[in-house]
């Protein structure tokens, strides 16, 4: 049984992933945790690969997102979409205290 060691909170807003320095793809930020995220769009990620995700949760922080995150899985929904998770990494983790989210 898989144990997550961080609280999951539900969102819904856009994410923009990018690679080497160029756009790679919009999609749907689903969840969030202080050591990532999960994602939803009409791709899949190589495991392992390095992205940076851009996004904005202006309700909990004042500025947008900018963070350097590693595919960690990815799953295909149907024949048009993908669930992705995406590990920002114990040294690179969001400060999520005292933020309003409702549990995932």
């Amino acid at each position: 049984m898989h144990r997550r060691s961080y609280k999951r909170f539900k969102v819904n807003t856009p994410v923009t992933l990018v690679k080497n320095g160029s756009l790679e793809d919009n999609c749907m930020l689903n969840d969030i945790s202080a050591r990532g995220i999960g994602i939803f769009g009409d791709k899949s990620y190589q495991i392992d690969e390095k992205v940076t995700v851009n996004f904005a949760l202006p309700s909990l922080f004042d500025e947008p997102i900018s963070k350097e995150a590693r595919i960690s899985w990815t799953a295909k929904v149907n024949e048009k979409f993908w669930i992705s998770g995406l590990d920002f990494g114990l040294d690179n983790m969001l400060n999520l205290v005292n933020k309003p989210l409702p549990l995932a």
